[in-house]
């Protein structure tokens, strides 16, 4: 398994490119506890720009079968903002496995994780078999994070965030937090 949020170094040194995004670290209080929850997130970095994170991930030698996991989806605020992720074996070979599009639905499974409060979204399975099809016996990975919107953080306007990850209060409350990585490759 491997995991990725905008936290991660691996990320940050895989990057190809960065077209209108920044880096966004937020803290914000749980209910009335005294806990706060972090997220950390890509997001457009002024109104209306089409933000573009492209990272390259390294994927075990000889995997046979791969799978994805997102957690909660691509997020977004808001009516106008749009968010899309994007896999394949090149940047010229995407496929799109996950997206939140004004006035479009996109067919995903979600599983909630009632541990921690962590929602999985897994693509469709028609994505994910053309994925694996583009990209059997690939030691790279493309990966494409596309989000349009207002600049974040902003309770005003809408705002997407990219490749999101949280660290969220256990349940119950025990002081420490988990970790709820933003994207999960499986392979075997």
């Amino acid at each position: 398994t491997l995991a990725y949020s905008a936290l991660e170094e691996s990320v940050l040194d895989g990057i190809t490119e960065l077209r209108s995004a920044t880096r966004i670290w937020e803290s914000a209080p749980v209910a009335s506890g005294p806990y706060h929850a972090d997220r950390v997130y890509f997001a457009p970095d002024s109104s209306g720009a089409q933000a573009r994170v492209d990272f390259l991930v390294n994927l075990p030698s000889g995997w046979e079968d791969l799978e994805v996991e997102l957690t909660a989806g691509p997020q977004r605020t808001g009516p106008t903002a749009w968010s899309r992720v994007e896999l394949g074996p090149s940047f010229e070979a995407l496929v799109t496995v996950a997206e939140f599009v004004p006035g479009r639905s996109f067919d995903w499974s979600r599983e909630s994780w009632n541990q921690y409060n962590v929602q999985r979204v897994r693509p469709p399975e028609r994505a994910l078999q053309r994925l694996r099809e583009l990209a059997r016996g690939n030691g790279t990975l493309c990966v494409r994070l596309s989000s349009g919107g207002a600049p974040a953080p902003s309770a005003t306007v809408a705002w997407a965030q990219m490749l999101r990850c949280e660290f969220l209060p256990s349940w119950p409350s025990g002081g420490f937090l988990q970790w709820a990585p933003a994207l999960k490759f499986r392979t075997r």
